[in-house]
């Protein structure tokens, strides 16, 4: 069993939730989307146990990580704005 993250998601809405179900399937999902469907206080362990696969169409995910959804210039940008010795 996955030990799932408490982890509220709207404070990642421009990010994606990346989600391998055990039939290795893999796709993203927006968090945005995400919380519009099942609301602002959703947490990831919510949004996982209420995935389904888009192939196998079981609730079965194996994997998850909650990923940036811009460009890698756009990571490095943000990145850069923290700078060294910086704390976010």
């Amino acid at each position: 069993m996955l030990k799932r993250g408490k982890t509220n998601l709207s404070v990642s809405g421009k990010h994606g939730l990346y989600v391998v179900c055990n039939c290795g399937h893999a796709d993203s999902v927006w968090v945005g989307d995400i919380i519009k469907v099942l609301g602002v206080a959703v947490t990831v362990s919510f949004a996982v146990d209420k995935m389904r696969c888009s192939r196998c169409h079981t609730k079965s995910v194996k994997e998850y990580q909650i990923t940036y959804l811009g460009g890698s210039a756009d990571a490095m940008r943000s990145a850069q704005q923290c700078g060294p010795g910086r704390n976010m």
